[in-house]
C-alpha cells in the first residue's frame, strides 16, 4: 500500500493520486478473489471495490484526465 505522502501532501485529489488508488484498490480485489470459497458477503465487498475503481477513473476525467470508464464504454460499442 502506498502512503498518504504519495497520493498528496495537500490533501488534493490529482490524477497520479487517482491512478495509486485504482491500483491499489485493483490488487485488493485480485488479493481477494485468491481465497477459496466465497461468501455472499465477499461478493459484495469485491463489488464496491470494483465500484470504487470506476468511480476514481471517472474522477479522472473531471481533474482533466482521460477518462477511463468513457473510454472502455467506446471500446466495447465499437466492437458490437
Amino acid at each position: 500500500m502506498t502512503s498518504e505522502n504519495q497520493i498528496n501532501t495537500k490533501n488534493v485529489l490529482t490524477l497520479d493520486g487517482c491512478r495509486i488508488l485504482r491500483e491499489n484498490i485493483q490488487e485488493t480485489t485480485e488479493s481477494l478473489k485468491l481465497f477459496e470459497g466465497g461468501s455472499r458477503e465477499r461478493s459484495l465487498v469485491i463489488t464496491k471495490l470494483q465500484e470504487a475503481k470506476m468511480w476514481l477513473g471517472k474522477e479522472m476525467g473531471n481533474l482533466g484526465g482521460e477518462d477511463l470508464n468513457k473510454k472502455r464504454d467506446e471500446e466495447i460499442m465499437n466492437k458490437n
